[in-house]
């Protein structure tokens, strides 16, 4: 992709461009003295550069403590580095999309909405930050998009690498550290993936107000994973934090 002279864009990049920014600002997003920068930096440096170049130092200062802490679990649990870093980075990248365009990109973009994500655009932007991973960073493994696309709700019969990304981004969200989960999760990650991943969801569902209704996704991997670890197929669970 080249910008200035004989500019060419894809259909989807010219919508995103069109929805997210002026083509001056992505210039300095895409490009570096003519060449795409994706292919010149390496993605930590090209995903700092875009969220630098659209001010948003709230979610770039997250994708640094997620991606800091899905590499150190993904080594304990011997899942792919890269893998789980390169999911970490990308996964808040719609964030560069004004929460008021999401919804009507998603809709230009062809992907199912719910009535739930329609009144709640927030649950929405995992997926859009999946097909953005796609497009502006080519990214291909199934895998790595899958983590971005369920990051926020999980699923049922999620893998590790999903798992390690859904933990990361409630561990280390901004305001996690005032909520009852985070102590308790910090802890059972250390030991369980799916203890941890219970911890949160519990304390989701059950805590008044704090989710304004369950996705669908979200109740289907409590109900996996409750009767995963029912049956004892989890090996190694925190013991303290049985979810009564």
């Amino acid at each position: 992709m080249k910008l200035g002279q004989g500019a060419s864009y894809t259909e989807m990049e010219c919508m995103l461009i069109e929805i997210t920014c002026s083509k001056d600002q992505a210039k300095l997003i895409f490009q570096d003295n003519g060449v795409k920068v994706f292919d010149a930096y390496t993605l930590e440096e090209a995903v700092d550069k875009t969220l630098i170049h659209v001010d948003n130092q709230i979610v770039l200062d997250h994708t640094q403590r997620v991606t800091a802490l899905a590499g150190d679990l993904a080594r304990r649990y011997r899942v792919s580095v890269c893998q789980a870093k390169m999911a970490a980075l990308l996964h808040d990248i719609s964030a560069i999309v004004p929460n008021k365009k999401k919804l009507a990109l998603c809709e230009d973009l062809g992907m199912a909405i719910s009535d739930l994500e329609r009144r709640i655009p927030a649950l929405i932007h995992g997926r859009l930050s999946a097909v953005m991973a796609q497009v502006f960073y080519d990214i291909r493994d199934p895998e790595v998009l899958q983590a971005i696309a369920c990051h926020t709700t999980l699923k049922s019969q999620p893998d590790d690498l999903d798992m390690i990304l859904f933990c990361a981004d409630k561990i280390e969200w901004d305001q996690a550290d005032q909520r009852a989960f985070h102590p308790r999760m910090r802890s059972s990650v250390l030991l369980s993936l799916e203890q941890a991943s219970l911890d949160y969801i519990h304390f989701a569902i059950h805590e008044e107000g704090f989710l304004m209704e369950a996705h669908p996704d979200l109740l289907a991997a409590y109900d996996w994973l409750k009767d995963k670890k029912a049956h004892g197929i989890t090996k190694e669970d925190h013991m303290d934090s049985i979810i009564r």
